[in-house]
This record gives structure tokens, sequence and C-alpha cells, in this order.
């Protein structure tokens, strides 16, 4: 989870396995994303590919929001929130 939950690097991943004993280089690493990647994230992406491609209307917005943080560290937050409107179902 580290890896996409942190964005950790493969480079980093490697150091903290190292420090903690156990050997896996990144080129391990990346073969087994690339194969996670084959069995599951792309079959995902193709069933949803058709299943948009069968509707009669599409439509995104994926339009810049801006929220405030100041209340609690004083920051700004950019982000891009995504509405996409498939048939008569809206997913936020």
């Amino acid at each position: 989870m580290t890896k996409y939950g942190d964005h950790t690097p493969l480079n980093r991943l490697q150091s903290i396995f190292k420090r903690h004993g156990f050997h896996l280089p990144r080129q391990s690493m990346w073969d087994m994303l690339v194969r996670l990647d084959d069995l599951v994230a792309q079959p995902v992406l193709q069933q949803m590919r058709s299943e948009l491609l069968r509707e009669d209307v599409l439509h995104a917005d994926e339009t810049l929001s801006f929220w405030s943080l100041r209340e609690t560290r004083g920051d700004s937050l950019r982000l891009w929130r995504q509405v996409i409107a498939i048939g008569d179902l809206t997913l936020h």
C-alpha cells in the first residue's frame, strides 16, 4: 500500500525492505506491478470502456475547484472534481 498510498517510489521501497532484512529488487517489484496491471487493471479498464461506448450519451465535467484548509493548516488545496454522466446514471 505504501507504493500508492504514500506515493513511494520503488527505489525507496527497496531501501525500506533492505533495512528490514528483506532483499526485493526494484525490477522484481516492477515485474509484479506489470503483472498486476495485466491481470486486474487492464481487464477492468477494457470492460469499463466497452460499457461506456455502448451508451448513447456520455458527458464528463472536470471542473477545477479550490478548497481552503486555512482553518486547520493554513493551506489551500487544488483539485479536479470529476462528474461523469452515463445515460441515467451519474457518478461523482
